[in-house]
């Protein structure tokens, strides 16, 4: 009810609590990561990503969770400090934390179905760094099966485009044309 209402603070009082009550093995399957991703949903929510984090590593490493459950939490464990670096860059603590989050991740729960997305979000951290061809081509391998795949190839060619735009500013700047291989760079990206 917290939850849905918007009171995080209230809901994640009352998830941990809830927590606290889970005492039987069957409890814990049942019941154990599924509390650390609702604590980690409000904490996300309200923008406190390293809480979010430590709440959803907790949900994966929760005795005798279910997979599905439990990866689930590793890979939003590795969103949340992943949205937490951007929040500090450059700080290589959090950066430690994301690329830790993102190795348990894909070697503990290498068939889970979020795990299709990992390059889609390393394509994003290349675009935020403004490394546009890169996070093109990052983009374009994206497995089609992913639920991911259709607006990763609009952002690859939101980043042809801005590359050249670069391309195209500085070229202004100097007062000169752009280059026929900038040119080809807009061609191909239109396809």
């Amino acid at each position: 009810v917290e939850f849905k209402f918007r009171r995080y603070e209230s809901a994640i009082a009352a998830y941990q609590e809830a927590g606290t009550r889970i005492q039987t093995d069957e409890e814990r399957k049942q019941y154990g990561a599924e509390v650390w991703v609702q604590v980690g949903d409000a904490y996300y929510e309200l923008e406190r990503f390293y809480e979010a984090g430590l709440a959803y590593e907790r949900g994966a490493k929760a005795p005798g969770a279910d997979p599905d459950v439990a990866g689930k939490c590793a890979y939003w464990a590795y969103r949340a400090y992943s949205d937490r670096f951007k929040q500090t860059k450059p700080d290589e603590f959090d950066k430690t934390l994301y690329r830790n989050a993102r190795s348990y991740f894909t070697s503990t729960f290498p068939n889970h179905p979020l795990k299709g997305n990992i390059p889609f979000w390393e394509a994003r951290d290349l675009e935020d760094d403004k490394k546009f061809l890169d996070a093109a081509t990052a983009y374009e391998r994206l497995d089609p099966g992913s639920e991911k795949f259709e607006e990763a190839l609009a952002r690859a060619g939101g980043c042809y485009y801005r590359e050249y735009s670069e391309r195209e500013a500085k070229a202004k700047a100097q007062k000169q044309e752009p280059n026929a291989s900038d040119k080809k760079l807009l061609d191909d990206a239109h396809g």
